[in-house]
């Protein structure tokens, strides 16, 4: 059993990422997940739901304990370059238990899709298309890490 999951913020990247997915997958193995850190724009949550229905696929909706205001109240200060407790604490962190809970030991082949580019960043572009989730602090469940847009340039996402 397999079980693709994209990581979809329904941002460009992502659902350029959904689409290299479904032409490489079935529908029936593929299950987008959204972590909702709570400082999204209100029409996102919406948006994606609309995405997963077009693209008649299941979708998950992850929540943090505490949303992203409620953590810098907690802590007092909010993320910097630095110290970027926001990606960690409220999208990493939920999506490693989740995924863990729900697939660890199950039997399956873990692929988890992020639709990020390597044009964003240094560290990105040392990334290599299909990484080895052992490395990973976010996806120790995962059998595969697939990075489809990797080699894609912002254009190239958009067209």
């Amino acid at each position: 059993m397999r079980k693709v999951i994209v990581n979809f913020s329904g941002g460009k990247d992502s659902t350029a990422a959904i689409l290299k997915v479904l032409e490489k997958y079935p529908k029936d193995e593929v299950l987008l997940c959204y972590q909702d850190t709570g400082a999204e724009y209100l029409e996102t949550v919406s948006h994606v739901q609309q995405i997963a229905v077009m693209l008649e696929l299941p979708l998950v909706i992850l929540k943090p304990e505490r949303d992203f205001w409620q953590e810098v109240e907690h802590r007092r200060f909010f993320p910097t370059p630095g110290l970027r407790w926001c990606t960690g604490k409220l999208k990493q962190d939920i999506f490693n238990k989740w995924l863990s809970g729900n697939f660890r030991g199950k039997g399956y082949e873990i692929v988890v899709v992020t639709g990020i580019r390597g044009d964003e960043s240094f560290s990105r572009s040392k990334l290599h298309e299909f990484e080895d989730p052992s490395d990973h602090r976010i996806v120790k469940s995962a059998t595969k890490l697939w990075y489809p847009c990797l080699y894609m340039t912002a254009k190239e996402v958009k067209d």
